[in-house]
């Protein structure tokens, strides 16, 4: 659109094109051919999962369309939640938990999940997304094909396993950083940046919180940021071996809670 055409290149309303893939072109192309779109930056390959395949012939990954998996698949449904996004089988739940951030500030998500995406009206299998990247906005084009695995999608999903928005906001940085594997091991400072624009502030807690925290914690939500908080347990390499297994599988399972709201917990004895 001619608005779009004069805001300034990097902003919201004019994101860089990632590799250079005009979404609205594209689209239109698609819809004119009447076929699916298939990215062929971002091929429904292993080199797009980006970790080795699995050696048993009845784990092969297959690529399939949300109304391949489900009949009654939808982009979005009527509202979105925090609990709405689930984590599969990737190591990525810092980024989810960033991404269910979004899901309580609506300003936010439609910046990156532009409205009107939907897999019914002007369908052609094509999506995009936006991410902040080193200044600037960044728009991602990506097909709708998602890795599954025995009929089930192999990474993010969503409760009701028919709203497909989550799974395809997590293709589409997946393919921004270059495979669904690069996604392994974050932080989730790094999610709400480049799902914002904003800076990431990171606040150490120990078993005695800083005087501070409850009044920054307020102030926070008050003005619409982004909050989480996560555990972090490091294996001592003095500790027994069972005990560091022990320690281990908690750390693994350890992943980022985003923040919602704040509940005074001091009247009743617990701080």
């Amino acid at each position: 659109m001619a608005s779009d055409s004069l805001a300034p290149l990097g902003s919201i309303n004019n994101p860089v094109k990632f590799l250079n893939q005009d979404f609205d072109a594209l689209l239109r192309m698609c819809l004119k051919n009447r076929e699916l779109f298939s990215d062929p930056t971002f091929p429904a390959q292993q080199k797009s999962i980006g970790m080795p395949p699995d050696p048993n012939p009845g784990k092969e990954i297959k690529w399939k369309r949300p109304k391949e998996i489900s009949a009654e698949a939808v982009f979005v449904e009527d509202t979105i939640g925090t609990t709405d996004i689930c984590q599969g089988q990737l190591g990525n739940c810092w980024l989810l938990a960033a991404l269910s951030s979004l899901t309580v500030h609506p300003t936010l998500f439609v910046k990156v999940v532009p409205p009107n995406q939907s897999l019914a009206d002007s369908y052609a299998g094509i999506f995009h997304f936006r991410f902040w990247q080193y200044g600037e906005w960044v728009e991602v084009v990506v097909d709708d094909r998602l890795p599954v695995r025995e009929g089930r999608l192999l990474f993010s999903y969503s409760r009701t396993r028919t709203e497909f928005w989550s799974a395809l906001v997590e293709k589409a940085y997946a393919k921004l950083v270059g495979s669904y594997g690069s996604l392994k091991g974050g932080n989730i400072s790094e999610g709400m940046e480049d799902f914002t624009g904003g800076i990431a502030y990171s606040l150490p807690v120990t078993s005695r919180s800083p005087p501070v925290l409850w009044r920054i914690l307020t102030a926070g939500l008050s003005q619409g940021s982004l909050l989480s908080c996560f555990i972090q347990v490091m294996a001592d390499p003095v500790l027994p071996e069972d005990q560091t297994r022990v320690e281990k599988t908690f750390d693994e399972k350890a992943g980022p809670v985003r923040m919602t709201s704040l509940h005074d917990l001091n009247h009743k004895g617990l701080f």
